[in-house]
């Protein structure tokens, strides 16, 4: 390289660009760690708790939010309501696991129906579409999940004397935060919830959550090699978005992290695993029953 070539205007502007592009990246590279290692946002639902003061109270909220179910919805997907015609000793909420819909609970929901007990099993925002590769997933938020669980237990306490919710995945997650945040619950029954994946298991689940927010989406298949054509339930979504797997987690973190303040609660929590409860679940909710299947 000769004297006169980095003794040139165009050298010397293109060493200095180079040196601000490195300190631009380092910054934000600094930037991007910092914001990794903060904890999530406490996130809050956009309306306070109201309860139905009466069934027909209860019916008409009911038949407001099932307006949200237009034709993208496949009919067995949306929002149902096993009823007995009257207020019931028990109502049930059932929330369904993350990409699926109410379908799910079709068979579980019925034998709790022939008890004699009411079901309500709403369908979350963005779930339950004709489209299973849908990409709408990644507009979710926590407030989405909260506003949704906010309002049918709030539906709920007119269907029934006392209220039992129930998720699985996702809805698992839902539960929690009802039985935390919401009056009127009776028990609560987390199947599986999603507080932390566990092909997540091994990093710090505020970096995990905070990264899956940050990043670009990401659309993943639940079956990488077959893709579009993998065979699950004719209603379940065939992948997931990362952002709205990040936003599920915000919320999960909010739960475990509000879960840690306390040492007993009057509402009833049940846990359900198959094979082992991870450690961190049985640290952050000590005064949970614990049941493996």
């Amino acid at each position: 390289m000769s004297v006169k070539f980095l003794e040139s205007k165009f050298f010397k502007i293109s060493l200095k660009t180079i040196s601000i592009l490195v300190i631009t990246i380092s910054v934000l590279g600094i930037l991007l760690a910092g914001y990794l290692f903060l904890p999530p946002a406490t996130v809050a639902p956009s309306t306070s708790f109201k309860a139905s003061q009466s069934y027909d109270e209860a019916k008409t909220r009911l038949a407001k939010l099932q307006t949200l179910d237009d034709d993208s919805i496949r009919s067995e997907c949306k929002t149902t309501l096993l009823d007995h015609g009257n207020t019931t000793s028990k109502v049930f909420v059932l929330y369904h696991g993350f990409t699926s819909c109410p379908k799910q609970y079709d068979q579980f929901a019925q034998i709790l129906y022939d008890k004699g007990y009411n079901v309500l099993i709403p369908r979350l925002k963005y779930h339950g579409y004709f489209d299973l590769t849908t990409r709408d997933q990644a507009k979710i938020t926590p407030t989405d999940f909260m506003d949704l669980t906010q309002e049918s237990v709030g539906i709920a306490t007119g269907l029934g004397q006392k209220v039992e919710v129930v998720g699985l995945s996702g809805g698992g997650v839902m539960a929690l935060w009802a039985g935390l945040n919401l009056p009127n619950i009776d028990q609560v029954v987390a199947i599986s919830p999603i507080i932390q994946p566990l092909f997540f298991k091994d990093y710090p689940q505020n970096v995990v959550t905070q990264g899956l927010r940050a990043l670009p989406d990401n659309y993943i298949f639940w079956d990488e090699k077959l893709k579009e054509k993998a065979e699950f339930a004719p209603y379940a979504y065939k992948g997931f978005s990362t952002k709205a797997l990040g936003q599920l987690m915000t919320l999960g973190y909010n739960v475990k992290q509000q879960s840690k303040q306390i040492t007993k609660h009057q509402t009833k929590f049940v846990l359900i695993s198959s094979g082992s409860i991870p450690r961190r679940l049985r640290r952050s909710f000590p005064y949970a029953s614990l049941k493996l299947v």
